[in-house]
């Protein structure tokens, strides 16, 4: 991966600083723009670029080369960031070639918030306001960056940031950029936020003795994240800090606190779910920042700054939710709102299971419902090692008894399983003994085929084959083999596999 030397162009409202990024054999151009005001205190290095390029390189597996010199501190702290992805999701640490020098001056004293008006960003406002937080001197607004906003939204919400920045009396500066579209296409946002906003706000780094970004998960449940204390730091250059802040504050910490300020709790923009000016009340984001204000017990929050009451029903019908903030707010409620807690561990208990789901589709919470019986999310499925037993069902009889009939398969073998050291050595043994075979493995952090595309992977093998570390037999690879007609087969350690032969029925089980 190359990233070149930027340039600033000039138009009639904005300047704009733009660099080609030549990776995955293509060229691309980033750019960040920010209004002609600030024009004279643009960072025309490409410190702005480097946390996303990093970023990049290590989840493409590719080196990068760095064109232009950056600070001496910016590449030990690209190395240094390269150890913590690699460490949170196992990314290649890549090697990176740069030329180093000082940064041509000083950056002003000022303090800038990386302000979003969410519940963290916020909360880190009112606690420098309160004088027991960082000295914020301005904000820093990365704008336009809601996927789901029209732009008559945009603009409105625009308008009420700038109110809000109005009633504190703190200078505003509004950046733009192009390269959360850009890095979305290979890395989720949420494991890209901190290097795309951190590094967008480093192209004002003139101005900024210290840039603070507001800490997402609490220090009592800590998550690798793409925001995260020992991350964020990585990309400080030899003129401006970067700090996280407010790991020490629970959500309900940070919601009682903004609820002191009346006037701005009402400005909070927690949505980007809905295409509205304010909170629609009804995503996850909005039910869990009103969960934490009903929990500090400011009511009046929930009436003033969302479009709808809290609702148990809503909280149940949820999708999935953000883990990094869902279990400190579950824990946070008392036994004085077990309705409220009860919903919440529904729609839990609800997730968990839809995780569960197998790489072809299977849902084994939906076929035990099916039965009039209920799946809990820690339950092991399949025979053996205490695991409930899962069976095809009489609706499936005939999908089982007609699939092994077709028998122009073209594969051997396939393996479609989750990512671990034993599916990869397991691909491996298979080819050497059984020749070329299917293999799709995926992971946490990119997104996976289609159950569909798993499914037709199924119908093409002869043998669905998978690795576990489980003291039981998995139901899930186990039924879906033998519902898209493949011999299952499962491998696992030698003294496991003793003790789950022990523990089998002899006699074939009725379906």
């Amino acid at each position: 991966m190359h990233l070149g030397s930027p340039r600033l162009e000039v138009g009639t409202t904005s300047a704009r600083l733009s660099c080609d990024v030549h990776h995955s054999g293509e060229m691309h151009t980033w750019w960040i723009a920010t209004d002609l005001d600030d024009i004279g205190v643009i960072d025309l290095g490409p410190g702005a670029f480097v946390p996303v390029a990093l970023s990049l390189a290590s989840s493409l597996g590719e080196d990068l080369a760095i064109e232009a010199p950056i600070s001496a501190q910016q590449l030990h702290g690209c190395r240094a960031a390269a150890h913590v992805l690699h460490r949170q999701w196992g990314w290649r640490q890549p090697v990176v070639s740069a030329s180093t020098e000082r940064q041509p001056f000083v950056a002003g004293p000022d303090v800038g918030l990386l302000f979003t008006r969410g519940i963290d960003s916020m909360a880190t406002l009112v606690a420098s306001l309160d004088g027991v937080g960082p000295r914020v001197t301005r904000l820093i607004v990365i704008d336009g960056l809601e996927p789901n906003h029209s732009a008559d939204v945009a603009a409105a919400v625009w308008h009420d940031t700038q109110a809000v920045a109005g009633a504190v009396g703190l200078p505003i500066h509004r950046l733009t950029t192009n390269v959360r579209d850009e890095i979305e296409r290979y890395i989720p946002w949420k494991y890209s936020h901190g290097a795309v906003l951190l590094g967008s706000a480093l192209a004002l780094g003139p101005l900024f003795d210290e840039i603070v970004i507001s800490s997402s998960n609490s220090v009592r449940y800590p998550r690798a994240n793409g925001s995260a204390p020992d991350l964020d730091a990585c990309w400080s250059t030899d003129r401006t800090t970067i700090t996280h802040w407010g790991v020490s504050m629970s959500r309900s910490d940070k919601a009682a606190l903004v609820a002191t300020r009346p006037q701005l709790a009402a400005q909070l923009k927690v949505c980007w779910e809905s295409n509205r000016r304010g909170n629609c009340g009804t995503c996850s984001k909005c039910l869990l920042a009103m969960t934490a204000f009903t929990v500090a017990g400011a009511h009046s929050v929930v009436e003033t700054a969302f479009d709808g009451p809290l609702s148990c029903e809503a909280i149940r019908r949820l999708g999935p939710v953000p883990s990094f903030v869902r279990e400190e707010v579950i824990e946070a409620i008392g036994d004085d709102q077990s309705d409220l807690r009860d919903a919440w561990r529904d729609c839990l208990s609800r997730e968990r299971n839809h995780q569960r789901r197998g790489l072809a589709g299977l849902d084994p919470a939906e076929r035990f419902a099916a039965v009039g019986m209920t799946l809990q999310p820690d339950e092991a499925v399949g025979w053996g090692g205490g695991a409930r037993a899962i069976y095809a069902g009489s609706a499936n009889r005939q999908v089982v008894c007609d699939a092994p009939a077709h028998l122009d398969r073209p594969l051997r073998w396939c393996l479609a399983a989750r990512a671990t050291p034993g599916s990869a050595q397991l691909a491996t043994v298979l080819t050497q003994h059984w020749g070329h075979g299917g293999v799709m493995l995926t992971d946490d952090v990119t997104p996976g085929p289609p159950p569909a595309a798993v499914g037709r992977l199924l119908q093409q093998a002869d043998v669905r084959c998978w690795w576990s570390d489980h003291d039981h037999l998995d139901g899930i690879c186990l039924l879906e083999a033998i519902e898209h007609g493949c011999v299952p087969v499962q491998v696992m350690p030698d003294d496991l596999a003793e003790t789950l032969r022990a523990a089998l029925p002899r006699q074939r089980p009725a379906w």
